[in-house]
């Protein structure tokens, strides 16, 4: 996804600064959790779209 610029934020980065943020990402992953099976992460920006679909 953040190779896609998913994220708003992406955009801020130029081409360089983004590569080399990208690479570093899974080095502070492994320094900073002892098992990244066991992250935890809560997105509270999450969007439902929802449709009710009428069958005549």
């Amino acid at each position: 996804l953040a190779k896609d610029h998913h994220y708003s934020t992406f955009n801020l980065y130029d081409r360089k600064e983004f590569e080399e943020a990208l690479k570093k990402f899974p080095e502070n992953i492994s320094r900073d959790f002892k098992d990244p099976d066991e992250i935890i992460w809560d997105d509270e920006n999450i969007m439902l779209i929802i449709r009710k679909n009428v069958l005549h």
